[in-house]
């Protein structure tokens, strides 16, 4: 007996569909892109340039501190985000606006103090201030087994 295992994409099965699914995709994302403010194309001003050569573990500390906001951080790293698209089409999605209306994001700035909507619980985040980026993948698995 010979089993054989196959990690794929729905979308290997239906490669025309996932053809016009695809061009759709990048024609919605180019959408995006173009509808965001122009902030988002200009050159990183000298302190983004500062924020984008920050460690993790300093970003965190400084939202942590109160020296930096996490939407300060978001901008410096949402333009090296789209040179990035430019070059290699990356991108599933563009979300910025979205996480920049996070309460504990929007409500936040440097020294804010406690009669604000910040506690000191959103303060101990572990990932305070750091960008993320999720690429989401749906797959499943193809069991086939051959008997003799």
């Amino acid at each position: 007996m010979v089993s054989l295992i196959i990690l794929a994409s729905p979308f290997f099965f239906f490669s025309k569909k996932n053809h016009f699914f695809s061009l759709w995709k990048q024609e919605e994302r180019q959408s995006k892109i173009d509808s965001l403010p122009a902030i988002y194309s200009t050159p990183l001003s000298l302190s983004e340039q500062k924020i984008h050569t920050l460690s993790i573990s300093q970003i965190v500390s400084q939202c942590q501190q109160g020296l930096l906001s996490p939407s300060s951080v978001m901008l410096p790293y949402a333009k090296k985000t789209l040179l990035a698209q430019r070059s290699t089409n990356c991108l599933t999605d563009i979300m910025f606006d979205e996480a920049l209306q996070i309460p504990s994001v929007a409500n936040w700035g440097p020294g804010v103090d406690s009669d604000t909507s910040i506690n000191d619980t959103t303060r101990e985040r572990s990932l305070l201030g750091v960008p993320v980026s999720i690429k989401g993948v749906c797959c499943f698995f193809l069991v086939v087994s051959l008997n003799d």
